[in-house]
């Protein structure tokens, strides 16, 4: 077994490039399937029929997070703040992440004033977070 440690668009291009013979194998978040299509103007492959999907190897829990000056312990507690201030920021990975699409699936069921703050990645936005330059950020929960 060969690691390739590419950048995901030539991970992709490359396992677009190999013979369909089951020794090319391409591990990927699930991005590129489920919010890609959604996101994007122009894919550079179709992520549904240009692989051959064989498994799930993994989940990763979204979570909300907040710095502890905001004073906000709950989601119930955002809600109440977002209301109270009539607008609240959430930072995120960047646009189109699961962070940011989570947080306008808030905005939207709660009817609220969620203002995306988009970062080149969830580790400046948790900076961000901790520093108190953003109240909140939601992001994927890995390990």
């Amino acid at each position: 077994m060969t690691h390739l440690p590419l950048p995901p668009s030539r991970t992709r291009r490359f396992a677009l490039q190999s013979p369909a013979d089951g020794y090319t194998l391409m591990l990927s978040n699930s991005t590129p399937v489920s919010i890609g299509p959604f996101a994007l103007d122009k894919l550079p492959c179709d992520p549904v029929e240009g692989f051959t999907h064989i498994a799930s190897v993994g989940a990763a829990p979204c979570v909300v997070m907040a710095n502890p000056a905001a004073g906000l312990r709950t989601l119930t507690d955002v809600e109440a703040q977002a209301r109270k201030l009539g607008r609240l920021d959430f930072g995120s990975g960047g646009p189109a992440s699961i962070g940011h699409i989570y947080g306008e699936l808030m905005k939207k069921e709660l009817g609220l004033n969620l203002v995306h703050v988009p970062y080149r990645g969830g580790a400046p936005m948790t900076t961000d977070l901790i520093s108190g330059v953003i109240p909140v950020g939601i992001d994927v929960l890995t390990t």
